[in-house]
């Protein structure tokens, strides 16, 4: 795959790339990152790229015509542009696996107060968002989106990996330890060092539950399994294997056949 980040601060771009796993990805060709200098595609004097903006806003914005002529001149077929915007979808997992299948992702990296609005209706194909927050440029999120979409590309990472993390089961990832045993007080369950494979994988998905519904009800509340009959048996074995929980699993119980009847009531 083919990242091609349109920016005027290319080195922020090529600087990140030098470590980790995007610098692997590279080197074994799995994908190909290369930032470009939005003035060099400029045809005005010095390479300038940006203008006050219209009416009484003050500010400059990024031309038209630069930005144009980098499409233009970078695009190949079934590539699609995203513009890094505030006022964009959120960036979500969901969104990197489906990016991640096109041979090509032009990521606009604007500064000062954006892009004319004529570019985006234009040549835009996306525009996304990393939060509801302003950042002094569109370069972090772009990277953001590399690093996300290569995760999902080929064999970048091993798919185990991929799908056991946050988001790609609906929950939040389960907790993780290492050494030492002891830290400070604080243990690791013991079922995970049981050696009990279905054990483990019970406690897992369990913590993911509990993690999920403390810290993101809203992924919690939208979590397909726990709208299924068959996951009430599932949860009275976990409640069997988990015991110190027993009275947050009720409670979850509870919420969910609270959600089951209002959602039935909405649809009579």
């Amino acid at each position: 795959m083919r990242f091609d980040v349109v920016t005027i601060f290319p080195e922020l771009i090529e600087a990140y790339l030098q470590k980790g796993i995007l610098k692997r990805a590279i080197e074994e060709k799995r994908v190909s990152v290369m930032a470009h200098q939005l003035r060099d595609f400029s045809p005005f004097k010095g390479g300038r790229v940006d203008a006050p903006i219209v009416g009484h806003g003050k500010g400059m914005l990024f031309r038209p015509e630069p930005l144009a002529e980098a499409v233009r001149k970078l695009r190949i077929p079934g590539g699609k542009v995203v513009l890094m915007s505030p006022q964009g979808e959120r960036l979500s997992a969901k969104m990197a696996r489906e990016l991640s299948v096109l041979p090509q992702l032009i990521l606009i990296a604007a500064r000062y107060e954006g892009v004319d609005a004529r570019f985006v209706r234009r040549y835009v194909d996306r525009e996304v968002s990393i939060g509801d927050f302003v950042l002094m440029g569109g370069e972090l999120p772009a990277l953001c989106v590399i690093e996300a979409v290569t995760r999902f590309v080929g064999e970048v990472l091993e798919s185990e990996a991929v799908e056991g993390e946050s988001f790609e089961a609906g929950l939040l990832e389960h907790d993780h330890y290492t050494e030492p045993d002891n830290f400070e007080g604080l243990g690791i369950p013991e079922v995970l060092k049981s050696g009990h494979h279905q054990q483990v994988t019970a406690w897992r998905h369990y913590n993911a539950l509990a993690k999920t519904y403390l810290k993101r009800p809203d992924l919690f509340g939208a979590y397909e399994p726990l709208w299924k009959e068959r996951q009430g048996s599932f949860l009275k074995v976990l409640r069997r294997q988990n015991e110190e929980m027993r009275k947050f699993l009720t409670d979850i119980q509870k919420i969910v056949k609270e959600w089951k009847d209002g959602r039935e009531h909405e649809t009579e």
